[in-house]
């Protein structure tokens, strides 16, 4: 029995031994300076993986979204840029045409003004030496009982005066030279009796205004 116990320690030992020699070989070969330096790229590389993952990949994604920002609002700038540049032509074209609305108010007033457009009628025949007979208007509406969808209104007018050919030419050009719209409908000349040197100028017109 004792000789059988003996054996069995002998082969732990041996077993031991052989162990230990496993561990020493695996030690030795870490020592071994190529080995090392395979081991210090692997951990390199492992330790370069885990810092793309949790530090290069966040940066890189917010460059991403920082250039796609950049790009919307350069998009976003050359639309203000085109819309600045069509104001400033809108508004050289007011500062162009600012000039000729009082003349354009004045073709078009915002009210019949029957007394002072009978004056300016006057006032023409005085320059062109006509003699005025008669100047008379037509009704003029006010204010309408029931509301149009029309913005102008008109009234119609008779003129009937005294003058050479010359004047009478003159008169006319003036009359629908007027800054306020006014059309002729119809006109006649002729002579006035017992006076071979005077005609005689009867034509209807007719003027705008709005409401």
């Amino acid at each position: 029995m004792l000789p059988w116990l003996i054996f069995q320690e002998f082969l732990k030992k041996v077993n031991m031994a052989t162990s230990n020699s496993k561990y020493l070989n695996i030690l030795s070969n870490i020592s071994n300076a190529r080995t090392q330096k395979l081991i210090s790229i692997v951990l390199t590389l492992i330790a370069l993986t885990l810092f793309g993952l949790f530090a290069i990949n966040p940066t890189l994604s917010t460059i991403a979204k920082l250039r796609k920002e950049i790009d919307d609002y350069e998009v976003i700038n050359q639309k203000l840029q085109d819309k600045i540049f069509a104001l400033n032509s809108l508004q050289q074209a007011y500062s162009d045409l600012e000039i000729e609305v009082p003349t354009v108010l004045k073709a078009i007033p915002d009210s019949p003004l029957v007394p002072l457009f009978i004056g300016q009628i006057q006032s023409i025949a005085k320059d062109t030496n006509i003699s005025v007979v008669q100047i008379q208007n037509s009704k003029v509406d006010l204010f309408k009982e029931f509301p149009t969808a029309d913005k102008y209104h008109a009234y119609s007018f008779t003129f009937t005066g005294d003058g050479t050919y010359e004047n009478i030419i003159r008169f006319i050009e003036n009359v629908t030279n007027m800054q306020r719209v006014v059309g002729i409908d119809t006109s006649s000349i002729y002579n006035v009796e017992n006076n071979n040197e005077t005609l005689r100028l009867n034509f209807q017109g007719i003027t705008y205004y709005k409401i």
